[in-house]
Parts: C-alpha cells; sequence; structure tokens
C-alpha cells in the first residue's frame, strides 16, 4: 500500500521550492514568514495527492517489469484501483509525518525517511551476515555497529 513511500511528498516540496524562485505570487508568499509557509505548505498538500497517483500507476508497471511478467493485471480497473491504494499510502505516510511534527518530536518527514534508512541497512547487514557465516562477517558486524 505504500510502494511510492514519501516521494510524492518530497518531489512536491521540490516543485514548489523552484516554483517559489519563478513565480512571483509564491515568492511573496516565502517572505511573508509563518503564514505563507503555512500556505505554501497545504500547496505541497494538494501537489502530493496527484503526484503519488501518477507515482502509483508508474509503480505497477515497475513491480511487473520486476518480477518478469504480469504479475500485476494492467486492465484500466485493477490499475486505477493499485493506484488509487497507493495514493492512499503516500498521503497516510504523510499525516503521520505532520502529526509526529505538531507533537513537536522533530520533522515527522525526516524521521520516518531516517527509520526507512536504518531498516533498509539492518536489513541489508542480516542478509550480509547469513550469507557469510565466517568470523570476517561477525567483525563486520561488529564494526558497523560500533561506527
Amino acid at each position: 500500500m505504500i510502494a511510492v513511500g514519501l516521494a510524492p511528498f518530497i518531489n512536491a516540496s521540490i516543485i514548489f521550492q523552484l516554483l517559489s524562485a519563478v513565480i512571483p505570487h509564491l515568492e511573496e508568499l516565502t517572505e511573508q514568514g509563518e503564514v505563507g509557509q503555512q500556505k505554501i505548505q497545504q500547496y505541497t498538500r494538494y501537489l502530493t495527492v496527484p503526484l503519488a497517483f501518477v507515482q502509483g500507476i508508474g509503480m505497477v508497471f515497475f513491480i511487473n517489469y520486476l518480477l518478469g511478467g504480469a504479475v500485476i493485471d494492467t486492465s484500466i480497473g485493477t490499475l486505477l484501483l493499485s493506484a488509487f491504494a497507493m495514493t492512499v499510502g503516500a498521503v497516510l505516510l504523510m499525516w503521520f509525518g505532520e502529526l509526529i511534527t505538531e507533537h513537536g518530536i522533530a520533522n515527522g518527514i525526516s524521521i520516518l525517511i531516517f527509520s526507512s534508512i536504518v531498516a533498509g541497512m539492518t536489513q541489508q547487514v542480516s542478509v550480509s551476515l547469513a550469507a557469510s557465516s565466517s568470523l570476517v562477517g561477525i567483525i563486520l558486524f561488529m564494526l558497523v555497529i560500533i561506527v
């Protein structure tokens, strides 16, 4: 469900950062301080939804490519439903990030990205250790933990 992850939100943020240098109205909003930033953040949320939908459609074809064939049916109904489910997942992650930020823990989106990276690293380390059960693998694992 969250195959596209936070990529649509990050892309929307980058798009609005670039557009704020080109479009005078957005440039005025950036200069207004907190009120302007909230408005740009709202626009970013609005742009995230269609970006997530388009990336969800692309993700269906990418998953089919990775798995070597038509694993997911690409009929229009299945394609739209899959893209909708992935859009909901992306919006849900965006909402979780904003809840973390609202509770004053830190920047919620950054924490979610960091936790995704750490989860991927631990998975890679465990796969590496399973592949090489030698003493060298254990020493490398200890070095990764220390560093």
